[in-house]
């Protein structure tokens, strides 16, 4: 033991350290999803509400075609069909709003027409419905994000959309429910295409990729009024970088750039740019799906080198670093997941504690997840409150020199770790 830790031990151990209970608000848990019944086992989920009782996907309807889905707290999972029976066969959601009421993402068209793929708005009451006045000459298209109130839609469309251009080109757009699409130009002129993933809560501002004016492959940032602004990329590699989400008004991006490793998931913000987020141990890359509403919380998924197995779902917490979602689960006393192989991160609710992904189950199909982790790390013993038995087994733990009081995750357990958690402890949830 060493004489810091002595001296820790003899003055907090003899004191009782008091701290307000409190409640927090989603109880840890891990949540199968399931899948549409009547055919193969299959599901995947890619977007939850900011009020985390609504999650959307894909699975296999009984027909044997994937339909997308909504899955909701206490009802479970229901397809959402398809936009024109007949026409469309398939479709996939990718992102819902706030409350659940809304889902977009895209169906595939089944009849040889164009567009092969076109990208839907599904509510309840109107069903699913191709996005309204998509432009002549689209081949495919798909809406990847929407805002909180479901009336904005982010995505992408490719096809013959500049007058007088005989090749294809890929621009992302911004979707109104009242004024239809807008195009998102690139950053310069020498390849045409922009790719658009994200879209902030208000819906004015709009994240992706393009090709910049080095025909380099750039994260954007699109307004309205500032237009597309390239937000460079991590240093020590070739040049390439693509924002996948942002948060609830807009001011953080993250998304995959390029560091000395390689691929690597980055958090960009207007107050201090791009940086790199890591990676799990034993992995070589990393890709950033999705943020919180603060965006302190980001969810995405590292593969291994050369992509050369399957992929780990991650955690990411500012000031805190990469976690796995197996080992967020275990520290809070959730085994529910045990037998799973967690692949992806896909979205995180507003207050960046319940994430859904997919991966394989115990039985060995592909199913899609939902887990509520508690941004509370002082909460050390899981009991949904952080009490005077979170310090003494904390302080247990970190005498024994157990692996759980490396409350920094650096490797190793010594004082920082300590302090690390006697100020969050102090600081409460």
């Amino acid at each position: 033991m060493s004489s810091m830790r002595s001296l820790v031990a003899v003055v907090f151990g003899s004191v009782l350290i008091a701290a307000s209970i409190t409640a927090i608000a989603h109880p840890p848990g891990f949540d199968p999803l399931g899948d549409l019944p009547g055919n193969r086992f299959l599901s995947e989920a890619f977007g939850i509400s900011k009020d985390a009782d609504s999650v959307v996907g894909t699975s296999i309807a009984a027909n044997g075609y994937l339909r997308a889905f909504r899955w909701q707290e206490g009802a479970g999972m229901s397809g959402l069909g398809v936009p024109i029976p007949g026409n469309y066969r398939e479709s996939i959601a990718y992102a819902t709003n706030a409350d659940g009421s809304v889902a977009v993402g895209y169906a595939f068209n089944s009849t040889g027409g164009l567009p092969f793929e076109a990208p839907f708005r599904w509510t309840p009451g109107g069903g699913m419905q191709l996005l309204s006045g998509i432009p002549a000459n689209t081949i495919y298209g798909v809406a990847y994000d929407t805002s909180f109130s479901g009336n904005v839609v982010a995505g992408s469309l490719t096809g013959y959309l500049i007058p007088g251009n005989t090749t294809p080109v890929t621009r992302g757009f911004r979707w109104l429910t009242t004024t239809g699409f807008t195009l998102i130009p690139p950053l310069g002129n020498c390849y045409s295409d922009s790719e658009a993933r994200g879209v902030s809560s208000n819906g004015s501002v709009v994240v992706g990729g393009t090709y910049n004016a080095n025909c380099d492959y750039e994260a954007f940032r699109w307004t309205p009024a500032g237009g597309t602004v390239g937000l460079g990329d991590l240093p020590g590699n070739f040049f390439s970088s693509k924002a996948l989400g942002t948060n609830s008004n807009g001011s953080v991006v993250v998304g995959r750039g390029t560091g000395v490793n390689g691929f690597e998931a980055f958090r960009w913000t207007s107050s201090g740019g791009m940086s790199g987020l890591g990676r799990l141990p034993g992995n070589q890359y990393s890709y950033a799906n999705a943020t919180s509403d603060a965006g302190n919380v980001v969810v995405g998924y590292c593969t291994p080198p050369n992509q050369s197995g399957l992929s780990t779902a991650f955690i990411w917490y500012e000031g805190r670093g990469m976690f796995t979602v197996h080992d967020l689960l275990h520290r809070r006393g959730i085994h529910d997941a045990d037998g799973w192989l967690l692949l992806e991160a896909t979205d995180v609710d507003a207050d960046g504690a319940l994430i859904v992904g997919y991966g394989i189950n115990p039985s060995g199909a592909w199913e899609g997840w939902r887990a509520s982790i508690p941004v509370c790390f002082a909460d050390f013993n899981a009991d949904h409150s952080v009490d005077d038995f979170d310090y003494f087994d904390f302080l247990n733990a970190f005498n024994l020199n157990a692996p759980e009081a490396d409350y920094n995750q650096d490797g190793n357990v010594d004082d920082f770790d300590y302090f690390d958690f006697l100020n969050d402890f102090f600081a409460g949830c």
